[in-house]
């Protein structure tokens, strides 16, 4: 039997039964459509996941260390002295030390419960916060412990709206900054620090 002899028999069966061959074809129908559904699901979730892994940064791992007790203290030239001995697997190490509740003012302008970070100028290039404007913090500014800051876009567009924040001076907590850089703004739903400031943990 040849090919056009069989496609005529199937074209034939098919129109005989009419009725069995729609529930034939909706059921393959419907099949191939919740493959289809799920697939497309499993790869939106997985994409979802691992676009929320690489927020954070693939290679990135953070510790806490919590408790109290001279065995828990580490310092930041230690950190630097063990990011050196493992440079070939630590590209580099930024100590964080957050404060909530903290208040910014300036002049007549001031923010309330505002998240501060202390942290280094290795913190830049880890978590890739590049600034906008201005620059990030300098090993200079740890080794003086100079008090600088490095301040988010909303914290600038609150306490120096219409005006350049380079070099202004702000309140932390009452404590006076200078105003060295301004963070890059992000897409809304990030997390993002509202302030750096440059005085090692």
């Amino acid at each position: 039997m040849g090919f056009f002899e069989a496609y005529k028999m199937a074209v034939k069966s098919i129109l005989s039964n009419k009725g069995r061959s729609f529930l034939t074809m909706l059921g393959v129908i419907i099949g191939v459509a919740a493959v289809i559904a799920a697939v497309a699901y499993a790869q939106g979730t997985t994409k979802n996941i691992t676009d929320s892994i690489s927020s954070m940064g693939t290679n990135l791992i953070q510790i806490s260390i919590t408790g109290r007790g001279s065995n828990r203290q580490v310092s930041y030239d230690s950190l630097k002295e063990f990011a050196q001995e493992n440079s070939d697997t630590i590209s580099g190490i930024a100590p964080q030390l957050t404060s909530g509740g903290v208040t910014l003012k300036e002049g007549s302008l001031s923010m309330n419960t505002t998240t501060m970070l202390g942290t280094s100028p290795e913190y830049e290039k880890i978590n890739s916060r590049p600034v906008s404007s201005g620059r990030f913090l300098l090993d200079s500014d740890i080794e003086n412990r100079s008090k600088v800051a490095v301040i988010g876009t909303a914290v600038a567009n609150t306490i120096y709206p219409g005006a350049d924040p380079l070099g202004q001076k702000i309140k932390i907590n009452g404590a006076i900054f200078t105003v060295v850089g301004v963070l890059t703004e992000v897409q809304t739903g990030q997390a993002w620090p509202r302030g750096l400031a440059g005085i090692p943990p």
